[in-house]
């Protein structure tokens, strides 16, 4: 049976609401391994879903991280989910700035 990236997460994110960070861990280590051990490399997602999935796997990362009192763990994921955001203000920026200054 083929390993799905979307049920490993959900469980790691539901073991992790019920506070067993132990568990937790295991499933988004299997997730990485491809599922099940001796798979190599993570599970594969498909093209049209893998955004989301990184951002739920951050999420999950970032509660694990908070849950351990990680607190450079919780700052490098919150960092990660903050990154597109950023990047995508700092276009808006500039193409705001290029578009004022043909007015002037």
């Amino acid at each position: 049976m083929a390993a799905d990236a979307e049920l490993i997460a959900l469980m790691a994110a539901g073991e992790l609401t019920r506070g067993s960070v132990e568990e937790a861990e295991h499933y988004l280590g299997a997730g990485q391994r491809g599922g099940s051990k001796g798979a190599r490399g993570p599970v594969p997602v498909p093209a049209e879903r893998r955004g989301r999935m990184q951002i739920f796997l951050a999420i999950v990362r970032l509660g694990l991280a908070r849950q351990r009192g990680d607190l450079p763990a919780v700052a490098e994921e919150a960092q990660r989910l903050l990154a597109p955001a950023e990047a995508a203000d700092a276009a808006r920026f500039r193409a705001g700035r290029g578009s004022a200054g043909r007015w002037r």
